[in-house]
């Protein structure tokens, strides 16, 4: 019988999202969370993997193109950065929206640097349970443990996430969708 393994999913913890563009006060505060599962993912062997917005300068995701979003993450730029005090070392990185017509919420619309999908990435690895946190719950974080929860055992860590609260319930919404998909809420 083989041993499913856990991973640690952080998704979009970027600059642009914490104190640039899009960001907000308080969206720092995740980062200490993040580094603790890390650490402990590590400690134990498991997978640690980190999503990252990694748009074209004329993605049709911006408002300037026609999409919903001000200009964020463009690729190889510091706002698309990780936040600098988080703990990236030995993480898999998986980017996202890098087509000029892609939004990518989820990650696993997203690929590594060798091409696997998110999904070929965890199963490749026999994990059968991953921990999700980051930015922002009523997005990414949402849409990638919606599409995890079709594999794999789901555990969003609510308080390495927070929210974009665009409506009035946006994060109250998102948690109650994860929930119904069958993600465990730690709270």
């Amino acid at each position: 019988m083989i041993e499913m393994k856990k991973a640690v999913i952080v998704v979009d913890v970027q600059n642009d999202f914490i104190g640039g563009s899009l960001g907000f006060p308080g969206r720092e505060e995740v980062v200490p969370v993040c580094n603790r599962y890390i650490k402990e993912a590590r400690q134990c062997g498991d997978l640690v993997v980190l999503t990252r917005d990694w748009h074209p300068p004329n993605s049709s995701h911006f408002a300037e193109y026609g999409g919903d979003w001000p200009l964020h993450c463009v690729a190889g730029t510091r706002g698309a950065e990780f936040h600098p005090d988080l703990d990236t070392d030995g993480a898999i990185v998986v980017s996202k929206g890098v087509g000029a017509d892609e939004d990518a919420y989820s990650g696993f619309e997203g690929k590594t640097e060798d091409g696997l999908s998110l999904r070929e990435l965890l199963m490749s690895r026999c994990v059968g349970t991953v921990l999700i946190m980051g930015l922002c719950t009523d997005f990414c974080v949402r849409a990638t443990a919606l599409d995890a929860a079709r594999d794999f055992d789901v555990k969003v860590i609510l308080a390495g996430c927070r929210a974009v609260n665009i409506g009035a319930g946006d994060e109250e919404r998102a948690v109650r969708d994860m929930r119904s998909a069958g993600c465990e809420i730690v709270v």
